[in-house]
């Protein structure tokens, strides 16, 4: 039972630390607060450590008042990484898959030149299969032929041999 509990532990957590959203918000957010891990992890005593924490988040770059909630907000704490991860999870894939694209046409169009350059004319991959095939089937029908007129010419052979052995016995 222990095991059981053990592992579905281990496979939740996987699943959280491998989940792209949960990971793009925990880097972002140990970007935005850098100092406060800093601090938590300096050889401060711990009363020093909250101190110096409750320092950084009062500093006024750090705090937006929300007039409607009459709470204060620290961006950098919450906001600013969900932004972030929201980001990456959900607009980035597009953004990727359309400098990908253009990559593509860059990279076709360095072919394209390469192959005026050198005169060659680009094949599809379906006529190179078929090319490849013919080939192939060339090869094995070459072997053939040459498999076939080979035992035609030990034959001849034998049968020359066979006369000049008759001849010499006549002799």
């Amino acid at each position: 039972m222990f095991e059981d509990i053990s592992y579905a532990l281990k496979a939740t957590l996987y699943e959280r630390v491998s989940s792209p959203f949960i990971s793009s918000f925990a880097l972002s957010w140990c970007v935005f607060n850098y100092k406060i891990l800093f601090i938590l992890f300096s050889d401060m005593e711990v009363r020093y450590k909250f101190y110096e924490i409750e320092l950084l988040q009062i500093q006024p770059k750090n705090l937006i008042t929300i007039p409607v909630f009459d709470w204060q907000f620290y961006p950098c704490t919450f906001f600013y990484p969900l932004l972030i991860a929201l980001f990456y999870t959900l607009v980035f894939p597009f953004i990727e898959t359309k400098l990908f694209s253009v990559w593509l046409k860059g990279q076709k169009a360095i072919k394209s030149i390469k192959v005026t350059i050198e005169d060659e004319t680009p094949v599809s991959q379906e006529k190179y299969t078929s090319l490849l095939k013919q080939l192939r089937e060339m090869g094995r029908e070459y072997a053939e032929d040459l498999a076939r007129k080979d035992d035609s010419c030990k034959v001849d052979l034998q049968i020359e041999r066979d006369k000049i052995i008759e001849k010499q016995s006549e002799i």
